[in-house]
């Protein structure tokens, strides 16, 4: 018992056990042998488009192919061609072609759920064949919670139709508003054929009773410009255009009533001139000068009737009476 105690030898005790710097040092290495999981910008994109590529399978399924479609837009814009989303592409045509009752708008979805199923359940049984789900799984064509409608994604979509409609209309307006003001930019500087065609080109962009004056406004230029250019005949047409359109106010109905008084008096037709100057007159009496002009024809079909000719006219070739301002072609 009173034996000298002697303190083991290094290597017997690295023969019975192991030391805490021999843990360490055989750990250390097998940690450093471990992959380091990184970021790769690759696979986070690819997770990120499939998940993108569930909803847009969702849509398809249930029949929202405007925003299937602008889902699959956005994502090439975002990703760039990539073949999942080509083949969205093709389950998209493949939807819109065929009837709405047909099952195979669904069958690529049913069968994407089939092959996920394990083959064996929860508590290890053997789940049903695919011929025994498939009853199951067309029950189930209801929105599953991972098909669900992002709502921030739904309001990206909102955003994306109201600007691309503002967008629209303000072209739209663009256009019309460029063509309008060279036709008056013409007209000002008495080119009547460049401004008819700018004219003709800004009625083609409006309709009558579209909530504003613009029909009105080309068919009233257009006459002028066509009576300013010798041809009265086409003048009476936009006038007359003018004054049957729907929506017109009463002030833009007088207006060219009057104008189409005076077209008619222009191409010698003084009936039918005198019908449109009394309607004038009889609304308002004092409107541009109608009185004295109603008067003066009125004389002038008088005379006429009675052999003579009024003052300022002359028998032509023809033997029709011609003003002088028929003749300066005003």
């Amino acid at each position: 018992m009173n034996e000298a105690w002697t303190e083991p030898s290094s290597e017997a005790s690295s023969a019975e056990g192991f030391t805490f710097e021999s843990i360490v040092a055989e750990e250390l290495p097998s940690m450093s042998e471990q992959p380091v999981v990184e970021d790769n910008p690759e696979l986070r994109n690819a997770a990120l488009r499939a998940r993108e590529l569930e909803s847009v399978d969702f849509y398809i399924a249930q029949g929202y192919l405007d925003i299937a479609a602008d889902t699959l837009d956005l994502l090439e814009r975002q990703f760039g061609s990539q073949p999942d989303i080509d083949i969205r592409r093709h389950r998209l045509q493949h939807a819109a072609e065929a009837p709405i009752e047909q099952p195979d708008v669904q069958i690529p979805k049913v069968d994407y759920e089939v092959d996920r199923m394990p083959s064996n359940g929860s508590n290890g049984s053997p789940q049903p064949s695919p011929e025994a789900a498939a009853p199951l799984s067309k029950t189930n064509i209801a929105p599953a919670p991972a098909y669900q409608i992002d709502p921030g994604l739904a309001e990206v979509f909102e955003e994306y139709r109201v600007s691309a409609e503002a967008g629209a209309a303000t072209a739209s307006n663009g256009d019309y508003e460029t063509h309008y003001n060279l036709g008056l930019a013409y007209q000002e500087m008495d080119l009547f054929e460049e401004a008819l065609e700018e004219f003709q080109v800004a009625v083609s962009m409006v309709a009558p009773g579209d909530g504003t004056p613009r029909f009105l406004q080309c068919c009233n230029l257009l006459g002028h410009c066509f009576m300013r250019n010798g041809v009265p005949q086409l003048a009476l047409k936009w006038f007359s255009d003018g004054l049957n359109a729907k929506g017109a106010s009463e002030d833009e109905r007088q207006a060219l009533r009057y104008e189409l008084a005076a077209a008619y008096e222009h191409v010698g037709e003084l009936h039918r001139a005198i019908a449109l100057f009394t309607e004038v007159y009889g609304k308002n009496v004092s409107y541009r000068g109608v009185n004295e002009r109603l008067r003066a024809l009125q004389q002038r079909v008088k005379e006429s009737k009675n052999g003579k000719h009024a003052p300022g006219h002359k028998v032509s070739k023809s033997g029709k009476h011609r003003s002088k301002e028929t003749r300066r072609g005003i």
